[in-house]
This record gives structure tokens, C-alpha cells and sequence, in this order.
């Protein structure tokens, strides 16, 4: 039994095996991957396409600081898209008998990796700031990872496929045949790369640093000490362009700068202002009506926020992360009552607290404790945030 005519479609060019005697021959289609090396070219395109799309995205819209911030929108949107484009590929060329769904998820695999790491790439370089990377993952480690999948998946296939019985002379023949298949796959990418324009780029506002806390904004939004005059306008301040006023009752006791605008600290909340317009982006109140905050920390780049909060009922002090960007909570740190609030100081991997009875370190990503230092019992700081103190005898 003679098997369909190579160089067709729908040929399944796999081997012919006599049974016992000479018997009927039986074909069993153990084929290359679908269009081989066109097929391995089209998923990485489409990833890279992706990425283009972005990048250029990144340099049509420039920031005044040179600091553009991605949404989390491409975390969401990439994979699809390259999954999308994927199927419109094989949809376009498709040969069932070759193709192999654990070729496919590989590749799929390789390519959405390959196209996330320039992503990381640049995040790690501070040339965005993005929420592509894991809160539990340094930026070189994530990356690393990311190439080394990237690029070990491919060969992983190519290897597999030839350990199965393909035939790399038909499949090199078959592309070699086909130079559309390969524009095809640029096709693909480009769909993806079409999916990503939509990808919304904020520019990040540079602020002005405003007087130390607490402080508060009268009814004519003069920056005013508690309890003092009118705190010095810096000279580079020429005008307003917006004014947010806390809701009737409350006030302003703090205010940093977060994210891409201003955070505002109220006696039980906690309000992100957008930098260019003052919009309310997000808010965030304490539970339970006896609760109380007693400060709050930003990270150096303005990606974090912790506050440490007391409640009565049940009595406990909680320390809680929250995503500048979009305010979702990241962990929450319970300790007894007995523990004294302060101001947490953040670093860029650890967050630092206080108690009359000790210093505290805890991991800024998880939250986890790290260490505990004991203060002589005549310690005396006069500061309800981690700083120098001083001993007397």
C-alpha cells in the first residue's frame, strides 16, 4: 500500500512497515512538525511582534521625565494575544495529521516567554515601570527565567520531534517549499502587535516634595503644619492645576508620592489622587469602626504601599501592602495588641518597624518576618517612625 505523494497537502509522510511474511504494509504517519522551520519562526515572530507593538507604543508616547508606566494590561493581554494569533496561523495552514497539540503548547510556551522578556528586560533596567513581574521574583531572576525558556523550548521540540521518528529532510524540504508560511507567521505577529496598540502608556509625574508630615490643606489648599503657620511655597511651585478636598468631617494628615500621583492619609483611609488630573484612582478604609492608622510607608520606587493600622475589637496591629497602581491588597501582617504601632521605613526589599521593646524587619514583598533586634530598655525615641535613637545611662 503505497501512502499519499510527498509535497502535498495532506500527505502524511511517515514510514512504510512490512508485517510478518510479507504482509500488508502498514503506514504509520509519524511526520515533521507543521511547516517546520516556518513554524518555529512564526510563534517567536508573534511574541516579538508583541513587543514591538509595545515598544513603540513606549516612543510614540514619550514622558516628560523620560519614565513611561505600563498598566497592567499587557500581564493580561499578551498571552491571548499570542494565543490568538497562533490559532489564526494554523487555522490559515492547517494539516491535522502532523500537527502534535504538545508541539503546539511548547512553542506557544517559548514564544509568550521570549516576548515577556525585553518587557522585564526594560522594567528591570527602570526604563518602565510595569506590572509584568511577580511580587514574589527579583526582576534578574524573572528574567532569567524567562530566556532560558524562551530559548530552551524550541530546541526542546526540535530534539523531541527527532527522537519521535520525523523526518528533518521532508520538513526542511517542506519549508524550503512554502516561503509564504513563514510571512505567514509575521502575519501573526503582527496581529498581536495590531492587540497591544491598545495598551494604555501614563507617563509618571514628577512631584514636588512637600513639607514633612503631619500636615494638612486648608479650605484654599495652603500647605499648613499641624498646629503651625503656613509651611514656605517651594520656588519651582508657579501655579495649580487641580485641588482635592478631603470628604466633610475628615482631614489630610499625610500626603506621599505614590504610583503616578499623590496619596493622601486620612484618620481611617487611604486615597490615590492621579498626578496630572487629582482623580480619585482608588481608596482603601480600615476595618472596623474603633480602627485607627498609625502611619504609612511608600517603597523608593513609589510601586508600594504599607500601612500599619491598631484595632480594639478583636485588639490586634496589622501591617498591610497594597498595590500603588490600583490599590489590591498584596499581604497583611497581624501581630498582638500588645505590639505598638509606628511609621513603617521601607527600603527596597525590606520594611522596617518599632516597638518600645524592639526593632522589627519583615520581607517588603511577602510580609514574612526577617529579624528582631531588642532595644535597652532606656531607649528613647521621640519619633513614631524608625530612626536614630539615643541611650542614656
Amino acid at each position: 500500500m503505497a501512502g499519499p505523494e510527498p509535497g502535498h497537502r495532506g500527505e502524511c509522510p511517515g514510514r512504510a512497515e512490512h508485517g510478518p511474511k510479507g504482509g500488508t504494509a502498514e503506514v504509520r504517519c509519524q511526520g515533521p512538525l507543521p511547516y517546520s522551520r516556518g513554524a518555529l519562526l512564526s510563534f517567536p515572530l508573534a511574541g516579538a511582534g508583541a513587543v514591538s507593538g509595545a515598544v513603540l507604543l513606549l516612543l510614540a508616547v514619550p514622558s516628560p521625565i523620560g519614565l513611561s508606566e505600563l498598566t497592567p494590561f499587557p500581564a493580561r493581554l499578551f498571552g491571548p494575544a499570542v494565543v490568538v494569533a497562533a490559532l489564526i496561523f494554523l487555522v490559515w495552514d492547517r494539516r491535522p495529521q502532523e500537527i502534535r497539540i504538545r508541539y503546539i503548547l511548547a512553542l506557544l510556551v517559548g514564544a509568550i516567554a521570549l516576548g515577556l522578556a525585553p518587557f522585564q528586560w526594560l522594567n528591570a533596567a527602570r526604563v518602565i515601570q510595569s506590572e509584568l513581574s511577580p511580587a514574589y521574583l527579583a526582576d534578574v531572576v524573572y528574567l532569567l527565567a524567562l530566556v532560558l525558556v524562551g530559548l530552551t523550548v524550541p530546541v526542546s521540540v526540535v530534539v523531541s520531534h527527532v527522537s519521535d521518528g520525523g523526518d528533518p529532510s521532508a520538513s526542511t524540504r517542506s519549508a524550503v517549499r512554502g516561503p509564504w508560511r513563514v510571512a505567514r507567521g509575521v502575519g501573526a505577529g503582527a496581529v498581536a502587535a495590531l492587540a497591544l496598540v491598545a495598551v494604555a502608556v501614563r507617563p509618571v509625574t514628577a512631584l514636588i516634595p512637600l513639607p514633612a508630615p503631619p500636615f494638612r490643606f486648608d479650605a484654599e489648599s495652603v500647605v499648613v503644619e499641624a498646629g503651625g503657620a503656613p509651611a514656605p511655597v517651594p520656588s519651582t511651585v508657579t501655579g495649580g492645576s487641580w485641588t482635592w478636598r478631603a470628604p466633610e468631617g475628615t482631614f489630610v494628615r499625610a500626603a506621599f508620592p505614590a504610583g503616578h500621583g499623590v496619596l493622601a492619609q486620612l484618620e481611617d483611609s487611604l486615597v490615590m489622587l492621579d498626578g496630572p488630573t487629582g482623580e480619585e484612582r482608588w481608596s482603601y478604609r480600615l476595618r472596623g469602626e474603633d480602627a485607627s492608622m498609625h502611619g504609612v510607608g511608600v517603597s523608593p520606587d513609589g510601586g508600594t504601599v504599607f500601612l500599619e493600622s491598631f484595632s480594639g475589637s478583636p485588639a490586634r496591629v496589622a501591617i498591610v501592602s497594597l498595590d500603588a497602581l490600583t490599590g489590591e491588597p498584596h499581604f497583611e501582617t497581624v501581630r498582638p495588641a500588645s505590639w505598638e504601632g509606628a511609621t513603617p521605613t521601607v527600603t527596597d526589599d525590606t520594611l522596617v518597624t518599632w516597638t518600645r521593646a524592639a526593632v522589627l524587619g519583615f520581607d517588603a514583598r511577602t510580609g514574612l518576618p526577617l529579624w528582631s533586634r531588642d532595644l535597652p530598655r532606656s531607649a528613647s525615641c521621640r519619633t513614631r517612625t524608625p530612626t536614630t535613637c539615643r541611650t542614656t545611662r
